[in-house]
């Protein structure tokens, strides 16, 4: 097997409550046809990225699978819990450490969890081995989520996000939700702990709120006591007072950061750090309101996983100076304050970046027509929310590209309504409009076209009416 260089080192301190260490980086790649493992890697690869990125390149359409390899030396004096987390990976995840088998995903736009402190070798001293692999967008099963866009048809595979290693003690904090509340002033923040011993732990959990530049404190500590069971989670909210809040919008990117941890005792378990901010987005009668004023949404779309199949795109997708010019520096000066990420999810530089520098987004998954089973795209749903909540740029949720779904429509929506009450669903609060009028339509001004009312019902609609795909 070819060895890749010198090994990431990473070293845990007891004294922290959570370390992340980041394996994005150059890995060592294969191709195989068959699902077997390859003897060499002969290529290598940036990651985040897609396959088609590898050096030397190689005939990556014919490949069934495509093999990523990359060592890390642990020091972890007191052997705490140890995670590996994917941030995106499609179309069909294996992981290996070791040699052994520590776990597989079919999703592909959300984030992954291994487990796999039981695998490692936990000093300096002793070299670690993981090895992922990756498959096709053809030998995904039928549950896939996977979606369609019937204007493509080139599906690239690859590690598209990033890849860390997460040390930290037990219990730990698997999900942080802000839910802010700019009318009581509060910044709701709801917690669920995990418990990975076989017996119940009493701990203690802090929130406090700081202004994410210069780390002013926002708050005061708020604390509160939970037992979490036995190999199990137990959510805890609390509230937590921000002092004249400074809200966030396009104009004024405004952004906190919310510290919470896990104590059992004077032991620190596990700390989280969450960037949000307090900003409130609805719809009142046939307008958008952003913090009690109306707001006029004006942009375009971001076909992000188009733009991965154009292997001209290079390393861009996953450039934050490059993203920032093509997200906000050149369109801010076209007076854009919107764009709606279509048919997929981006890189989560992206929405970071419109967190910082003001740009609404509606995000939206990968499905013109459904795929998947109910079970799977209920899954990788909850999931979506999980990893891009937080984000106060992202301000709608939009399951479907002009097409309709029962069960997405009327089962999952309003169940994620009361996961995520902040925000409002394109198809089930509002419908887009798609009024090809020039190109396609030039005289049915007064009768439905295409994934599209009428010109004169959109006129007088008692919803928001937003007019993405045109001309």
């Amino acid at each position: 097997m070819t060895a890749l260089g010198t090994p990431h080192v990473f070293r845990a301190e007891s004294q922290r409550g959570r370390h992340i260490f980041s394996l994005n980086g150059i890995w060592a790649i294969a191709p195989t046809r068959d699902a077997g493992p390859p003897r060499d890697y002969p290529h290598t690869i940036p990651v985040p990225s897609v396959v088609d990125c590898a050096e030397p390149q190689y005939d990556w359409q014919s490949a069934s699978f495509h093999w990523y390899r990359a060592t890390f030396r642990l020091d972890n004096p007191k052997h705490r819990s140890v995670f590996l987390r994917i941030g995106q990976c499609q179309f069909g995840t294996d992981v290996w450490v070791n040699d052994s088998h520590a776990g597989r995903s079919i999703s592909c736009y959300t984030s992954q969890e291994y487990e796999v402190g039981r695998y490692l070798r936990l000093n300096d001293e002793d070299e670690n081995e993981i090895v992922i692999r990756v498959g096709t967008k053809e030998n995904l099963p039928p549950e896939s989520a996977v979606g369609k866009d019937q204007e493509k048809s080139i599906y690239t595979p690859g590690i598209w996000g990033d890849v860390a290693l997460i040390v930290s003690g037990n219990p730990r904090l698997s999900s942080i939700q802000m839910i802010p509340d700019i009318r009581q002033g509060v910044a709701g923040t709801r917690m669920v702990v995990e418990n990975h011993k076989a017996t119940p732990c009493t701990v203690t959990v802090t929130a406090q709120a700081f202004e994410k530049k210069g780390a002013k404190p926002a708050s005061a500590p708020v604390q509160a006591t939970c037992t979490v069971p036995a190999v199990g989670s137990f959510e805890v909210n609390v509230t937590v007072p921000i002092a004249d809040a400074h809200l966030w919008s396009p104009d004024s990117p405004f952004l906190y950061e919310m510290l919470t941890s896990v104590h059992a005792g004077s032991e620190v378990c596990d700390e989280v750090t969450t960037t949000f901010g307090m900003r409130e987005f609805r719809i009142e009668g046939k307008s958008f309101v952003l913090n009690g004023e109306k707001v006029v949404l004006k942009g375009g779309n971001i076909a992000f996983h188009r733009f991965l199949a154009d292997k001209e795109r290079a390393l861009l997708p996953w450039d934050r100076s490059w993203i920032k010019r093509a997200l906000i520096d050149i369109p801010k000066r076209h007076h854009f304050n919107f764009f709606r990420n279509h048919l997929g999810q981006l890189y989560p530089l992206w929405y970071d970046i419109a967190d910082e520098e003001g740009m609404l987004i509606q995000n939206e998954w990968h499905f013109w027509g459904t795929t998947g089973s109910r079970e799977q795209i209920r899954a990788e749903f909850n999931d979506w929310l999980k990893d891009n909540w937080n984000h106060p740029s992202i301000v709608i949720w939009d399951p479907l590209n002009e097409s309709t779904d029962d069960f997405v429509q009327n089962e999952m929506v309003p169940e994620l309504k009361k996961l995520d009450p902040t925000r409002p669903w394109e198809s089930v609060d509002f419908v887009e409009e798609h009024p090809y009028i020039y190109s396609l339509g030039p005289v049915l001004n007064e009768g439905p076209f295409g994934f599209t009312r009428a010109i004169l019902d959109i006129e007088h609609s008692q919803r928001p009416v937003v007019l993405n795909e045109f001309l």
